[in-house]
C-alpha cells in the first residue's frame, strides 16, 4: 500500500513540469479510462469436506466511465478481469515432488461516486465511495490432473483517492488507491463457507474527456 502511494505521488511529481494546458471537466461533460489494475483474488479450495479461504494478488485491465452532475461531483462506473498466475518446478532430487501450477480468473464491476478538487489547470484530485460485486475462481494442476475450485462471490463497500493528470485537451492520465471491505461466500456440493474479506486495489492508466 505505502510503495503504491509512493509510486503515485512520484509520478505526479515527474509529470507536471511537461503538462500541456487542458480544459477543465464541466457539468455534464464525460470521462472514460482504460487501465491496468491490480487487487486482490478472495477464493476457497475443498479441504476435506470443507471450504477454506485463501488470497492470491492479480493483475488485470478494466474500463471506467464517469459523468459529471456537477463540476466537483461525477457517478462512475467500472468493469474489469483479473488474472493470477504460479508455477513451481520441483526439484529432481527429490522423491515424490512434482510440478505445480495455479491459475486465477476473475471479473468485477463497481458503482460509485468521485468528489474532484482542482489543483491546478492540469492537476486533479478526487476520492470517493462505491459498491463491488467481483466473482472469481483457482484453478490448481499438477500430473496427476486439474482441479477447480468453487466459484467465490464478494461484495465490498469500497474507498479511494487518486488523481487526474491532464496531458492535452482530451487525454490525460488518471490512477486511484482503494481499500475494500466485503462479504464473501461460496458454495461446492454440500459445504459452504461465509467470511469478511478486505484488501487494497488500485490502477492507473490513460483518460479520455468528451
Amino acid at each position: 500500500m505505502r510503495i503504491a502511494r509512493l509510486w503515485l505521488l512520484g509520478l505526479v511529481v515527474l509529470l507536471l513540469p511537461t503538462l500541456a494546458s487542458a480544459a477543465a471537466l464541466e457539468k455534464g461533460s464525460s470521462l472514460l479510462a482504460i487501465q491496468l489494475s491490480r487487487g486482490v483474488a478472495d477464493l476457497t479450495g475443498d479441504a476435506g469436506g470443507i471450504l477454506i479461504t485463501f488470497q492470491r494478488p492479480e493483475v488485470g485491465i478494466q474500463g471506467q466511465y464517469w459523468y459529471f452532475l456537477a463540476t466537483e461531483y461525477a457517478v462512475n462506473v467500472t468493469a474489469g478481469i483479473g488474472y493470477f498466475k504460479e508455477s513451481d518446478t520441483a526439484d529432481p532430487a527429490v522423491v515424490g515432488a512434482t510440478d505445480f501450477r495455479q491459475t486465477v480468473s476473475s471479473w468485477q464491476v463497481r458503482v460509485g461516486g468521485d468528489r474532484f478538487a482542482k489543483v491546478s489547470e492540469k492537476l486533479q484530485v478526487f476520492a470517493g465511495p462505491g459498491i463491488q460485486v467481483w466473482g472469481g475462481k483457482a484453478k490448481a494442476k499438477d500430473p496427476t490432473g486439474e482441479v477447480e475450485g468453487p466459484s467465490t462471490t464478494r461484495v465490498s463497500l469500497t474507498g479511494r483517492v487518486g488523481a487526474h493528470i491532464l496531458l492535452g485537451q482530451n487525454l490525460g492520465l488518471i490512477g486511484h488507491i482503494g481499500q475494500y471491505w466485503g462479504y464473501g461466500s461460496a458454495s461446492e456440493g454440500g459445504a459452504k463457507t461465509k467470511w469478511l474479506p478486505s484488501g487494497s486495489e488500485g490502477a492507473m492508466g490513460f483518460s479520455f474527456g468528451f
